[in-house]
């Protein structure tokens, strides 16, 4: 898939339901491919089991698919040919470690969120990275990307000093070409971001991240507690 799919509006395809054992072989999946950037908790909370709790896939074509779940049937994960399953925005609003992200200067989000990729000027980066690099013994590129990059990797956008992602893309160099680029050319090519139709199926709305570990306590068991006072009491 690429942006432009998701630009002019939602390609045509059909929902189908899926049953509580493909259920389990999604969140498999999802489990296997996020490594250990999503914990159980998460999982459990972005994914739940309960019947009660709708889970749909849209097909769009043969290969790519759309994962919707939850009482909206918000969109959570799409496919990416050669790639994998993206996270949605609303995802990664969820689960924000799901991917690498890229910070990029204030303003920069408006034309991304018309239909433009990101170019490299965009990149939030100080007047003197590149001495910040060399300071650090680390490549200017991989430093500028918080770390080594693959072409072709999922990553999203974040404006500096914000949280929520706004956008996910593929990097579109390597580590090679953007320190052979003089920092120009384009940076990621943009898949989705917040105001595309992907968006717009959803809710449009931004939530909290989901702790990594339950915060649910114990039920107590009042009856035992009761008689425990009791016996103290009475001794």
């Amino acid at each position: 898939m690429s942006c432009s799919i998701f630009l002019k509006g939602m390609p045509k395809g059909r929902e189908t339901k899926v049953s509580e054992s493909e259920k389990r072989k999604w969140k498999e999946r999802i489990q296997t491919q996020s490594s250990s950037s999503i914990t159980a908790n998460q999982l459990d909370v972005l994914i739940p089991t309960s019947k009660s709790d709708e889970m749909k896939i849209y097909k769009i074509g043969k290969r790519e698919e759309l994962l919707k779940c939850g009482a909206n049937l918000q969109p959570l994960f799409f496919e990416v040919d050669g790639v994998g399953l993206a996270p949605t925005c609303y995802t990664l609003h969820r689960v924000p470690q799901l991917l690498r992200t890229l910070y990029v200067f204030p303003g920069v989000d408006g034309p991304v969120c018309r239909g433009a990729d990101l170019f490299l000027p965009g990149v939030y980066r100080a007047s003197n990275f590149k001495e910040i690099a060399a300071e650090n013994k680390v490549s200017w590129a991989v430093f500028l990307f918080n770390g080594k990059f693959l072409k072709n990797e999922l990553i999203s956008l974040t404006v500096h000093g914000q949280s929520a992602p706004f956008a996910v893309g593929l990097i579109a160099m390597s580590m090679t070409e953007v320190e052979k680029s003089n920092m120009q050319g384009t940076a990621v090519n943009v898949l989705h971001f917040v105001g595309d139709y992907l968006w717009k199926s959803g809710t449009q709305e931004i939530a909290s991240p989901i702790p990594a570990e339950s915060t649910t306590q114990p039920a107590t068991n009042t009856q035992a507690t009761s008689n425990t006072e009791t016996t103290t009491t009475t001794t």
